[in-house]
């Protein structure tokens, strides 16, 4: 336990953390993560900054654009991706709603596949909205 602690307090593992969050599409408020990592806002904003410089430098790379932005309506900095490797809010719609009128497979099936699909290709903040529309549009499609 005394290890892990000291593991946490480390930049690395606070950077990872907080890559982590992003990529599952929460938002990073600085002065909650300054207060959980027990570090200043100074600290938050560097490795944002750090995780910014990593984005461009794979985006050069040619892999699928990823930008942190910050958003004064959501409060804090969230991951945006871009690129043709990355399914748009209406494919994932379009993939779900084909799932959903496949009669090949179980409903029960269905609706595990399309839960699956959302959670791995949205965005937290997102998938609930998603998530109704998919559900109350495959309601008519069952």
């Amino acid at each position: 336990m005394r290890q892990n602690s000291r593991i946490n307090g480390f930049k690395y593992s606070r950077v990872l953390r907080i890559y982590t969050k992003l990529m599952m599409g929460e938002i990073i408020n600085k002065a909650e993560a300054a207060d959980s990592f027990g570090v200043n806002q100074r600290s938050v904003q560097r490795d944002i900054d750090d995780l910014r410089a990593f984005f461009d430098d794979q985006n050069s790379e040619g892999a699928p654009r990823k930008e942190i932005v910050y958003s004064r309506d959501l409060g804090g900095f969230y991951l945006k991706m871009d690129g043709e490797d990355v399914l748009t809010d209406s494919e994932i719609l379009a993939v779900c709603r084909a799932v959903l009128s496949c009669r090949q497979i179980e409903l029960d099936e269905r609706s595990r596949l399309v839960a699956k699909l959302l959670k791995s290709c949205v965005p937290g903040r997102k998938q609930e909205e998603l998530s109704g529309l998919v559900f109350s549009e495959g309601k008519e499609l069952v």
